[in-house]
């Protein structure tokens, strides 16, 4: 927080008598302690704006250090000085050490965060920063643009309009003026003012975040693969919007036809495979929405296969979030598809340290079991056909003591430790010394 200390020259002209009206040592008085005022105030004034000019570290490294002391790793990265907060008590949250590198203001919205509610940010600016938007300039310039559209919204919505009626104008306003194109990889909510580009979750937050500037209160709903909106009346009951569709109110009296265009984005969503079970929409507040910007940033940085980038916002994801099994999920998975890459490349010890990571999180991952004995295999069987026995004999222990129950561990040792021994042969048939060999000697004639 930067503190400015402003002179009002003319003020201090009105309440004071002008100096050369005074005498010669009280003139000297004044002059010095108005001297000691002027030089604390820049000093200060100097001090805190050094301090807000300091360059944020940011993650370029797409391979991170995975060392026997990662548990107790803490991240250093700088935080906004908010003063008036309360200090929570220290949450063990195991993702938190996973985060990466965050810029202050990130660092001060998810700490905000920390007691399940936004306190100091709006929903609509923790969605911007959740979404990457992390420049003070362009933070302020969407905010300009937000608040021009509710100007724009406060002409069209009636002072005695309904819940309902104020819902039904708001999301026909964002089809007909903002949102230009359905995307499901955009998570972006600043792409909405930027490009017209929106998915669920953009559209759901930004329908929420206008409604309640009318008074209509909003909430998310989490459905699999997919976001919506859920409107509160009062008389006590409520009415859920599909806020991806454009014609959602003019289908009121059809719930059929809703139903289906629910059931398309659950397909859109990649959520075909839980036809079998009941659809159950979940209200989440709204820590948990912007935890589905992270969660959907990390599925677009696995689809690259941008592995680090997709275990730091799936981290962040699960830090607001700690419920969320799909988060969950996917940082487990990020997690074995990034150690099996690795190990095609045979960085095998680099592989085994990303696979370990995962299994301190969740030791029942059956995945991890599976590729925890074939990343050790390949390793092994490099090291044997390097002819380094001794090393893979070595290794394979060190594998069975992680395992102590893996009989493909004494499989591989015993390999390895024929190996040893055809090398123990050889050397030793090497160290043999050779049979004399004679000659005929040839006698001179007589």
């Amino acid at each position: 927080m930067q503190y400015n200390f402003l002179t009002n020259v003319e003020t201090i002209k009105r309440s004071c008598r002008p100096l050369t009206q005074t005498s010669g040592f009280f003139r000297s008085a004044v002059v010095a302690m108005f001297a000691v005022f002027i030089c604390c105030t820049t000093s200060y004034g100097q001090i805190q704006e050094r301090a807000m000019r300091t360059p944020v570290r940011r993650q370029t490294v797409m391979r991170p250090t995975f060392n026997s002391n990662y548990d107790n790793y803490s991240k250093t990265g700088s935080s906004l000085n908010v003063g008036s907060r309360p200090t929570l008590p220290a949450v063990v949250n195991p993702f938190e050490r996973f985060q990466g590198e965050v810029s202050p203001i990130e660092s001060d919205m998810i700490q905000d965060a920390k007691d399940n509610r936004f306190d100091r940010y709006s929903l609509f600016e923790a969605a911007l920063i959740a979404a990457g938007n992390t420049d003070a300039a362009k933070l302020e310039d969407y905010k300009r643009q937000y608040n021009n559209r509710v100007y724009q919204l406060s002409q069209l919505i009636p002072q005695n309009a309904s819940e309902l009626q104020k819902a039904r104008i708001i999301l026909e306003y964002l089809h007909r003026e903002m949102f230009r194109e359905y995307l499901l990889e955009s998570s972006n909510i600043g792409a909405i003012f930027d490009s017209g580009i929106y998915n669920c979750v953009t559209g759901a937050t930004l329908f929420n975040s206008l409604a309640r500037q009318f008074g209509v209160r909003a909430v998310a709903l989490e459905l699999p693969g997919h976001a919506m909106s859920r409107v509160y009346l009062s008389d006590g009951s409520y009415y859920d919007v599909e806020t991806t569709c454009a014609v959602w109110f003019q289908l009121q009296d059809y719930p059929g036809k809703q139903e289906q265009v629910i059931a398309r984005m659950l397909e859109a969503g990649a959520a075909s495979q839980v036809v079998d079970a009941p659809v159950v929409r979940r209200p989440i507040n709204d820590v948990e929405l912007v935890a589905k910007l992270y969660y959907n940033r990390g599925v677009e940085a696995l689809n690259k296969e941008n592995f680090a980038g997709a275990m730091h916002c799936n981290a962040k994801a699960l830090v607001l979030d700690s419920k969320s099994a799909t988060a969950k999920g996917n940082f487990l998975a990020t997690l074995n598809n990034w150690a099996i890459n690795e190990s095609k490349d045979a960085h095998y010890d680099y592989a085994m340290r990303i696979l370990r990571q995962g299994m301190k999180i969740d030791p029942n991952y059956p995945i991890f079991k599976n590729n925890h004995v074939h990343i050790y295999h390949q390793w092994i069987e490099q090291l044997c056909k390097e002819s380094r026995y001794e090393e893979a004999v070595a290794l394979s222990r060190q594998a069975m003591a992680e395992a102590p129950n893996e009989e493909h561990f004494r499989k591989l040792e015993a390999y390895a430790l024929m190996g040893v021994q055809r090398m123990a042969a050889a050397r030793a048939s090497a160290a043999q010394p050779s049979e004399p060999v004679t000659t005929t000697v040839g006698y001179p004639h007589q």
